[in-house]
């Protein structure tokens, strides 16, 4: 920065950014130099390390710049300057007279004429993105304003002041940092990026914003509030004041859901919504901005982050501009598969029963730290009504109350007959508290979250085992198979969809949905069979071909899988799933020469696609064009640099042993991101995700493994591989721990792995030949896949011994997480079956289990299991899931 030697700027610099000052020829020079070296930033962590016992004040806002300058000497010469460019800018014309005497016409009380002014420039002037201090400071004269209806946050606070003006009142300018807290020691307008109105009122203060549209009168949003802003009065004195901490409209929501459940698991419910407050102003916005004929797509989207997912009809949403009463909407809902209707005994959690309750730092509790936000005042109810079919018994959560000096919350359950209700409040009276309240805070908080995940116990035993009603016929009998198929109770779902087709053997999706159900039990054989009959019944249908070539891919019969995909893409010709499954289907099969082409067209047809770059990267990489290949896996990045892609491309390069350092560093990337993720999972707030990490963490482990094996370092390949073929007894993995054994010698092992690899998932063809090799010969193939096919089973298997008192099955989740030798079980939790068995919860938990994690890297391992006991002879024994088993966590 270069400025003359007479005009001294102040400059604020972080600790660490301060410049050289040289001054010469009457001027002065600032000059500020940057580096980022690698060894530099572990200097850096290693400092970071030794300070990690100790408390620190937690950074909820962004830093301030690392350098900061400005030629103000003082705030109040600031807000001069500011006040000068809009003084003119905010004189009330004739026409703007006449327009405020138009709004406030019949109105005798202060509140009530700044309220019109207000409602009036909020919602009828459309607010133009434009942040304070880019392109100018000035704002255009009030007349313009009123003239073009739009304008940015500095204009529509022109108009407002210049209306108020002409009704008697002298509003301030408000310029505050919507994004972090100002720095006092530097008066610049570059700490500013908005600006909205103050009215002093006799000894009150009436600050708003109208930049929103759609705020309530009075009500600034939360990133405004208890902060310092710059107030630049008319007449006075500019200066720093600190914005009302509290809203003015307080925070309170209220829901109101009755519902009915039927047999098999649908609900119908009529869901009524009011809320008042901050969630008021974004649901205000989002609504606003929504076109009015996507608003029940908007709330069905609503719904579905919560865990409610179905479709919304009869949506009733109130005016978002009408701002002096709560906002409320109201809507009927049909969820299919809300309840597991296949199980005798189930649980199911509330509709929308998710609070939103802010977390904090349990390390951010010194004395000198600052306060930590709870989100307050604020008032929450919320209130359910379920009916459930006569055949089911529901069994309450504990009802529940906990109060604190800053808060109470009370949940309170019943059934009565068929009829189940909730009712739970919750009640934030401050908004923030000292961080040496934080442990306390958090028991509450942990408490409150508790209790909105407890779930309803349903049982459907004195009806005997789970069916669908003999009677039940067309949608009812399709949305009953449909909730088995989502569920992952494949079996049920396939009895259910057979009825559906022998009543309607033209019904639109049930064919398809019973060959996914035959795919996804590995029945290929049948499932080929149903996708031919659904090609003959519907030739021009495209994803019958496409899921016919995914079902012969799947046994690698390749050249009737590319029959059946070239098929469908004569059917659609730019069906990008057609040509992406096509060259996938080629590279599997190794034949990279077809497989470029295929791939090249499904980018050329959607090309943000990661999958597709990497499949393309793979092709390219195996007929020799690096340098495209390379490109390929760059793109693929760009577009999602994620665990599954950085796994995906390292396992690529790996195959060929090409880029091995690059491959170990978005390997290395994927297992740490995956096991994070898993750190974090519990027992009692399981999903979805948890069962899909577990697959991607085995499946990153190889990848891991497989590059070290690239670069032969032989030991740490078999560590990873090792692990990965425990969890997942995937036939590649299997391979690839033979090719291991091979290189360290171990001819023995290396045959019993190769027989084990044979019976596993999906074996490769490979596998074949690399058993004849070592064993003797093919004839001996089928003899060594026969004499360790017990040995696989062994695998998973883990004997409690002689410990049956009865006979019975169930099923159990057991979190593993590494031990001192081994895996231990850091939790277990019963899922299904014979609840006399819950007995071995203990045994489960103590058990040894065969897995060893391959590096100090914290993770958990979730496992799904069946316990078998045998009055008979004594015997337990718990039988791992393989994870690709594994598809719901019920």
């Amino acid at each position: 920065m270069d400025v003359p030697s007479s005009r001294v700027p102040k400059v604020k610099t972080q600790p660490g950014s301060d410049p050289k000052i040289a001054d010469a020829n009457g001027r002065r020079v600032y000059t500020w130099s940057s580096s980022h070296r690698e060894d530099e930033d572990k200097e850096k962590d290693k400092g970071k390390d030794k300070d990690k016992d100790k408390d620190k004040k937690k950074k909820t806002e962004p830093e301030p710049p690392s350098v900061q300058m400005t030629t103000f000497a003082s705030w109040e010469e600031l807000g001069r300057w500011y006040a000068g460019l809009e003084k003119d800018r905010r004189q009330p014309t004739p026409e703007i007279r006449a327009k405020a005497a138009e709004l406030t016409a019949g109105k005798t009380a202060d509140l009530d004429k700044i309220e019109a002014l207000y409602d009036y420039v909020a919602t009828n002037f459309r607010y133009i993105s434009l942040s304070f201090g880019v392109g100018r400071f000035q704002p255009h004269a009030a007349a313009e304003v009123l003239h073009n209806q739009y304008g940015d946050c500095k204009d529509k606070h022109t108009l407002l002041a210049s209306l108020l003006e002409a009704s008697g009142y002298h509003a301030s300018s408000v310029l505050i940092n919507s994004g972090r807290k100002l720095d006092p020691d530097v008066p610049s307008p570059s700490q500013f990026d908005h600006v909205f109105s103050l009215v002093p009122l006799g000894k009150d203060e009436v600050w708003m914003d109208t930049t929103t549209e759609v705020a309530p009168f009075r009500l600034l949003s939360y990133t405004l509030r208890k902060k310092q802003a710059l107030i630049v009065p008319p007449d006075g004195v500019p200066h720093l004041e600190e914005t009302p901490a509290d809203p003015a409209v307080p925070n309170r929501q209220i829901q109101e859901i009755d519902g009915k459940l039927n047999e098999f698991g649908k609900l119908d419910a009529h869901i009524k919504m009011s809320v008042r407050g901050d969630a008021e102003l974004y649901l205000r916005i989002w609504f606003r901005r929504v076109p009015n004929a996507k608003w029940p797509e908007f709330v069905k989207q609503m719904n579905g982050m919560v865990g409610l997912t179905g479709e919304v009809t009869n949506l009733k949403v109130g005016d978002p501009a009408a701002t002096r009463e709560a906002f409320q909407f109201q809507y009927d809902i049909a969820a299919s598969n809300y309840l597991d209707w296949t199980k005798k005994k189930t649980e199911m959690i509330l509709p929308l029963s998710l609070i939103s309750i802010p977390d904090a730092d349990e390390d951010n509790s010194s004395a000198d730290a600052e306060p930590i936000e709870i989100g307050g005042p604020m008032d929450y109810q919320y209130t359910a009504r379920l009916e459930f079919p006569a055949k089911y018994t529901e069994r309450a959560p504990l009802p529940f109350t906990m109060k604190r000096d800053y808060g109470q919350y009370d949940a309170s359950y019943k059934v009565e007959g068929t009829v189940f209700t909730a009712d739970r409040k919750l009640v934030i009276n401050t908004r923030d508290l000292p961080a040496v309240r934080t442990s306390d805070y958090l028991a509450f908080r942990h408490a409150v979250t508790t209790d909105t995940g407890q779930r309803v116990a349903v049982d459907s035993t004195a009806a005997g085992d789970p069916t669908a009603p003999a009677d039940l016929k067309g949608d009812d009998l399709n949305d009953a198979a449909n909730a088995a198929l989502a569920r992952g109770n494949f079996a049920v779902a396939i009895e259910l969809l057979k009825k559906v087709l022998a009543d309607d053997p033209k019904h639109k999706t049930a064919r398809m949905n019973l060959g996914r159900a035959y795919m996804a039990l590995r029945q290929t054989d049948k499932a080929i069979e149903v996708f031919k009959m659904e090609a003959e019944m519907n030739p021009y249908e495209e994803y019958a071909y496409t899921s016919l070539g995914w079902a012969y891919s799947a046994d690698r019969k390749y050249d009737e899988a590319a029959i059946a995909y070239n098929k469908a893409l004569e059917i659609n010709p730019l069906s990008e799933y057609g040509h992406a499954a096509l060259g996938a289907m080629y590279a599997e099969a190794h034949q990279y020469e077809k497989a470029v082409p295929e791939l090249e067209k499904a980018v050329s047809i959607k090309d943000d696609n990661p999958g597709l770059e990497i499949s393309l990267g793979n092709a390219y990489l195996n007929i020799g064009q690096d340098e495209k290949a390379l490109a390929a896996f760059d793109r693929a990045i760009e577009l999602s640099a994620t665990p599954e892609v950085w796994n995906d491309i390292a396992y690529q390069l790996s195959l060929k042993k090409a880029h091995l350092d690059r491959a170990q560093q978005y390997s290395e990337s994927a297992v740490t991101a995956v096991s994070a993720a898993l750190r974090n999972a519990t027992l009692d707030q399981l999903n979805n995700r948890d069962l899909a990490a577990v697959s991607s963490l085995a499946a990153n482990w190889d990848t891991l493994g497989w590059v070290y094996f690239a670069k032969g370092d032989y030991a740490k390949a078999e560590k990873y591989v090792s692990a990965a073929w425990i969890v997942e007894q995937n036939g590649e993995v299997g391979d690839h721990m033979g090719q291991i054994y091979e290189k360290l010698g171990r001819k023995d092992d290396a045959i019993r792995a190769y027989g084990m690899a044979m019976s596993a998932l999906r074996p490769v063809p490979e596998t074949r030949a690399r058993l004849a090799a070592l064993a003797g010969g093919d004839a001996k193939v089928a003899v060594m896949t026969d004499k360790y096919r017990g040995d696989l089973q062994d695998v998973s298997t883990i004997k409690l011994g002689k410990v049956a008192k009865e006979t019975g099955s169930a099923e159990f989740f057991v979190m593993l997480t590494p031990g001192k030798t081994g895996a231990s079980a850091e939790g277990v939790k019963f899922v299904s079956g014979d609840e006399k068995l819950k007995v071995f919860s203990e045994a489960l938990k103590s058990a040894a289990y065969n897995l060893t994690f391959p590096d100090d890297t914290p993770t958990k391992i979730l496992r799904r299991g069946v316990l078998s006991c045998s009055a008979s002879t004594g015997d337990c024994r718990f039988v791992l899931m393989l994870p690709a088993d594994v598809h719901s966590v019920d």
